[in-house]
């Protein structure tokens, strides 16, 4: 019973041990079955996010090309419009180009009478301009002939070489101003004369007489021919002599000439003429005749002018000291003037003027 007893009991494990093992094999397989299905799933699910993905960027693309055509369609219905419009505008061209033509033509009709207008008063203002240029060339002849009969008559009767000649410039001046072929033949007289004038030129009267003053001025410092005076100390002339100057020389004029004109003889000594109170009026005397000849160079006499500066050179000679550096260098001086001119020489500069003339007279 014991044999049979054992039997039993190890055929139980046995198939216990079958069962587990059973088991684990069931366990395993259900395991490696959901291993299976969270593999699928998630592979599923994969595909679902790629699908949603793919969805979503074809989604926009097509929203992209829809806005596309929505401003497509917009543009094409501003471009219609635009058409729309133009074909209204087409429709009345007719009109409108008919309007034109007739603005054009009027347009043109005024153009062609302003041009007329304009054209009368160009002839109107050359008319013109024509009259007021031989107006002013006339005037200005009239000016020029003025000018030159000044300088003539300047230089003829006055004799005044500088006021001469600013005429005849002026007048060239005025002449070069016309600009008229015509005148040129006037132009080269008037250059003739203006080179005649300039070869004669004014005396330095003005000069002369400043240098006959200062001679004056100097004639008390001048010292006398010792042999010529009485040295009498104790005479000399009174005070008032001064004072009465003139009314003595009016009334001892020619008492003193008569003094003091005397015929020399060289085998004969030099014997005193003058007393000593008399030197005053030697001086006097002398200063009378350069006097004399200021007043002969300022009215133009020549022939007056050369025989007082003789006289005085003269006088100089008779009783001052020709040795002494004063009374030489004035008696040179008086020589140096009386080469002089004192008048100015007046040369013809009346050709210009009669040529002038001579043309006005012939256009005339």
């Amino acid at each position: 019973m014991s044999e049979k007893d054992d039997k039993p009991e190890s055929g139980k494990r046995t198939d216990q041990r079958s069962a587990a093992s059973a088991g684990r094999s069931r366990g395993r397989a259900r395991q490696s079955a959901g291993n299976g299905l969270s593999v699928l799933a998630l592979l599923l699910s994969l595909s679902l996010l790629a699908a949603a993905w793919w969805a979503w960027e074809q989604l926009g693309e097509r929203l992209d090309r829809l806005d596309q055509l929505t401003e497509s369609q917009r543009e094409q219905a501003d471009r219609l419009e635009q058409l729309e419009s133009r074909t209204a505008e087409l429709a009345g061209l007719p009109d409108t180009v008919d309007d034109a033509r007739k603005a054009t033509a009027a347009v043109a009709s005024t153009q062609a009478e302003l041009e007329a207008e304009i054209s009368r008063l160009d002839q109107r203002t050359e008319a013109l301009r024509d009259f007021v240029d031989a107006g002013r060339s006339a005037w200005r002849v009239a000016e020029v002939e003025y000018l030159l009969r000044l300088a003539t008559t300047e230089l003829q009767l006055a004799g005044r070489h500088d006021t001469a000649m600013a005429a005849l410039e002026a007048a060239d001046e005025r002449l070069a101003a016309l600009a008229d072929p015509a005148l040129t033949p006037v132009r080269e007289a008037l250059a003739s004369d203006r080179e005649r004038l300039r070869a004669t030129a004014d005396p330095d009267v003005t000069g002369m007489a400043m240098t006959l003053a200062s001679l004056i001025e100097r004639v008390d410092r001048l010292s006398f021919r010792r042999d010529q005076l009485q040295r009498d100390p104790a005479e000399r002339p009174p005070g008032d002599d001064a004072d009465g100057l003139w009314d003595r020389l009016r009334e001892r004029g020619s008492g003193v000439l008569r003094e003091m004109v005397t015929i020399r003889h060289e085998d004969m000594p030099i014997r005193p003429l003058l007393a000593p109170e008399q030197e005053y009026f030697l001086r006097r005397n002398l200063e009378l005749k350069l006097e004399s000849a200021r007043l002969a160079l300022l009215r133009g006499q020549p022939e007056t002018w050369r025989a007082t500066l003789s006289e005085a050179r003269d006088w100089l000679e008779s009783w001052y000291d020709l040795d002494d550096d004063a009374v030489a260098a004035m008696d040179e001086e008086l020589a140096r003037l009386a080469e002089q001119r004192i008048v100015s020489e007046r040369p013809d500069i009346a050709r210009s003027l009669e040529r002038l003339q001579g043309l006005m007279e012939a256009r005339d």
